[in-house]
């Protein structure tokens, strides 16, 4: 919770998912139209991408 907050510190939660991608853990945090993926820990590069 603390690197969505970091993350996208304005917005809604909706869900959150546990994912493995290219063998890695991500926590997905889905928000209104969009969803994170962020490392653990909270650092490293974060993934945005649409929901269809």
């Amino acid at each position: 919770m603390k690197s969505f907050k970091r993350w996208a510190p304005n917005d809604q939660l909706v869900s959150i998912w546990r994912s493995t991608r290219l063998g890695e853990f991500y926590y997905q945090f889905v928000i209104q139209d969009f969803w994170l993926e962020v490392a653990p820990d909270g650092n490293g590069d974060r993934h945005i991408a649409k929901n269809l």
